[in-house]
């Protein structure tokens, strides 16, 4: 995976070579695993499992920024 989608549908430009799929994981506020931990205790289930979750909280919180601009607009 080389780009991840933004909120206004902007593309994230990562590094070439950068393995998106690990890093994501590593730079998320949401997991303290380091990226050597990722990379060599966790398995891919683990892996697909943290996307999954930090996709609904992307998407929570997308949805709590489109409500926030309604009401605000009200």
């Amino acid at each position: 995976m080389t780009e991840d989608p933004q909120e206004d549908g902007e593309e994230l430009k990562l590094p070439k070579g950068l393995d998106w799929n690990i890093h994501r994981i590593a730079a998320s506020e949401h997991y303290s695993s380091s990226l050597i931990e990722i990379q060599t205790q966790w398995t891919l289930a683990d892996i697909a499992r943290a996307h999954q979750t930090l996709n609904a909280f992307r998407d929570a919180e997308v949805r709590e920024r489109i409500k926030r601009r309604k009401r605000d607009s009200s």
